[in-house]
């Protein structure tokens, strides 16, 4: 079964609410929570305080992604806020892998760890039996509506397979410049996850398409 979760970073902040309700009536999975901090990458979205402000909105889980250096520094405040349901960070953003994954799961949370489209797989093998998602960046992170990046499949691919060889439970998720034509692409070499940003909220028929993914 393919999980769906709009990042509510490519909604129309104006009508937030709203489009906090289409992805409702959508069935999605989860929402995906983009956190930014402009130093690991070139924007700046917002922190803990806001996000709890938009749990108040609604009863999907988050899945938060921090794209901000030094990630374990919010791990508890995150952790705090009721819809929260996984945590991932980036392998790039931080040297204490390992004490950051155990913090995520010291506060009873989903553990993920996110990689860069330009970063090789082979640096993050030996953390995968420690955490329950990768999350495969198919842009270069920071800003939606970025066109999708080809030869990131073959990425996808080789976790899927590399997951299969050694048995092991984290689901593959991918982030970024996901629609009609390369939603497929993803499914096809493994993606079990999509988080979906510009798509979702600018497309009427994006309900529609994603109904037929997830039933398919």
């Amino acid at each position: 079964m393919i999980k769906i979760g709009p990042s509510i970073i490519s909604s129309d902040f104006s009508k937030l609410k709203e489009n906090i309700k289409k992805a409702e009536k959508a069935k999605v999975d989860f929402l995906h929570v983009d956190i930014m901090d402009g130093i690991f990458v070139k924007n700046i979205t917002f922190g803990p305080m806001v996000v709890e402000a938009i749990s108040k909105m609604t009863y999907l889980p988050f899945h938060v992604h921090l794209m901000i250096i030094e990630p374990i520094r919010y791990i508890k405040e995150f952790s705090r806020i009721k819809n929260v349901e996984l945590i991932s960070f980036h392998y790039e953003a931080t040297d204490k892998i390992l004490e950051t994954l155990k913090e995520i799961k010291k506060e009873n949370k989903r553990a993920g760890l996110a990689i860069n489209p330009e970063s090789s797989f082979e640096n993050i093998k030996k953390f995968l039996n420690k955490i329950d998602e990768i999350l495969i960046m198919s842009v270069h992170p920071g800003f939606s509506g970025q066109k999708f990046l080809t030869y990131v499949l073959d990425k996808i691919e080789e976790i899927k397979n590399y997951k299969i060889q050694k048995k092991l439970n984290f689901e593959i998720a991918v982030d970024g410049g996901l629609n009609e034509e390369t939603i497929p692409l993803v499914i096809e070499k493994g993606a079990e996850i999509l988080c979906i940003g510009s798509y979702f909220f600018k497309n009427k028929n994006s309900i529609k398409f994603l109904k037929k993914i997830k039933n398919a």
